[in-house]
């Protein structure tokens, strides 16, 4: 064959190859488009709305809202540490506000599963547990996250629980967290703010409820002073136990 006509004929090839390559390659995009858009479409025909659980000290300044509005869960695979699949109709579905539970890996804008309703004979302390606020509006979060060290009933002097969980091997890992500012801290904060406060609203008050005074410990990264402190809670304000964490779903197209 005339040499010529051979590379005339091998152009042609290459040419044809390269014309078939681009077909296939936008019609595949083409296709990654419709069925983005079609997704798309999909989540906002099927959104949801979830409540909001507070992850942080209270700012008076800041609009929070009580729940926000998120793609339908059926739409997206959640998996757990071990791989296994999670469904989100087996648990309560809350959308985080706020970052004092980072270090137990749960961000501001992530969205957590929590059991519905906790069996406290059962519960492995310490645990990240979903309880109702004491006082809020119509209009405001209704729900708060904290890091649970131990169950037990309330006294004047609570300062041997205190050291108790202090002094306890989990406890170790808060303690050499760059934001822990020593045990003193911590317990002058309880003795002398947190522990009041209850006193006031739960013991003291005139419609004290007796069940009331078994209480949950736990504590929390203060974001704003940056402080890990204890706080103290009702168990009867225990609603779930935090079982996994998720980045919050975007729409595609969408921020």
């Amino acid at each position: 064959m005339d040499t010529n006509i051979f590379i005339t004929l091998l152009w042609i090839a290459l040419a044809v190859a390269a014309c078939i390559f681009v077909y296939l390659f936008v019609g595949m995009a083409m296709r990654t488009r419709k069925e983005r858009a079609s997704t798309r479409q999909a989540m906002l025909r099927r959104m949801m709305s979830v409540a909001t659980a507070l992850a942080g000290s209270d700012d008076d300044s800041k609009l929070t809202p009580k729940s926000i509005d998120i793609p339908a869960l059926s739409l997206i695979k959640f998996e757990d540490k071990y791989g296994q699949p999670l469904n989100p109709e087996d648990y309560r579905v809350f959308a985080v506000e706020g970052n004092s539970m980072k270090y137990c890996h749960i961000n501001d804008q992530d969205l957590i599963f929590a059991t519905k309703g906790i069996d406290f004979s059962k519960l492995q302390l310490p645990a990240v547990v979903v309880l109702r606020k004491h006082k809020s509006t119509e209009n405001q979060p209704q729900y708060k996250i904290r890091r649970a060290w131990q169950i037990t009933e309330f006294k004047p002097d609570m300062e041997d629980v205190l050291k108790g969980i202090l002094q306890s091997d989990a406890f170790q890992v808060v303690r050499g967290l760059p934001d822990y500012d020593g045990d003193a801290a911590l317990i002058d904060d309880f003795i002398c703010k947190r522990l009041p406060k209850f006193r006031e609203e739960f013991v003291d008050c005139k419609d004290a409820n007796p069940r009331d005074r078994e209480v949950i410990i736990s504590t929390t990264f203060h974001t704003r002073t940056r402080e890990i402190r204890f706080s103290i809670h009702p168990v009867g304000y225990a609603i779930g136990q935090v079982i996994a964490a998720f980045p919050k779903p975007v729409i595609p197209g969408m921020a």
